[in-house]
């Protein structure tokens, strides 16, 4: 439809890490982080259940993380370049 799968994952979870990131409060970045990644090793488990009729793919989950900690690290950096302490 729109790209390949992984692209599709790495744009979800950009966006719901782009959303988190500001509605999580200062300092709780890396237990968003690990929970956002968590999230998505859980989608893939649910899509490996026989009855889901899906396939589970450990790459879908390590695109999930990487756009994860891509994301919240250039918000991070950002953040502390534009409001210094």
């Amino acid at each position: 439809m729109f790209g390949s799968d992984k692209i599709l994952h790495i744009f979800a979870f950009s966006v719901l890490s782009f959303l988190g990131f500001f509605a999580t409060p200062k300092g709780r970045v890396i237990i968003l982080g690990v929970a956002l990644s968590l999230f998505g090793a859980v989608i893939e488990v649910v899509q490996g259940l026989p009855f889901v009729g899906r396939d589970a793919d450990v790459q879908d989950w390590i695109a999930d993380t990487v756009a994860v900690i891509v994301v919240l690290g250039i918000l991070s950096g950002l953040e502390k370049i534009l409001r210094p302490r």
